[in-house]
């Protein structure tokens, strides 16, 4: 259930990203939008294991660094 839950609130982002995008941004929305729910439940994660406020947000940092280069990459090949 929390698996369908979490895929509902990534299609609901997203859906808000490309809707309040402007046409032309709209992928690039999308990916900022992505990036940032990794850096959020890499955050949330470290949390409900214990992590300290300061050692959440270093995680949660790192992971939207290593999430926006693949995605940059990932852009890139593709296009």
């Amino acid at each position: 259930a929390a698996e369908l839950a979490g895929a509902l609130v990534v299609a609901a982002v997203a859906t808000a990203a490309v809707l309040l995008s402007p046409p032309h941004l709209e992928r690039q929305a999308v990916r900022l939008v992505m990036v940032g729910l990794v850096g959020i439940v890499t955050f949330a994660e470290a949390r409900a294991f214990g992590a300290s406020w300061r050692r959440a947000a270093a995680a949660g940092a790192i992971a939207v660094v290593l999430a926006g280069i693949i995605a940059g990459i990932k852009h890139q090949l593709t296009h």
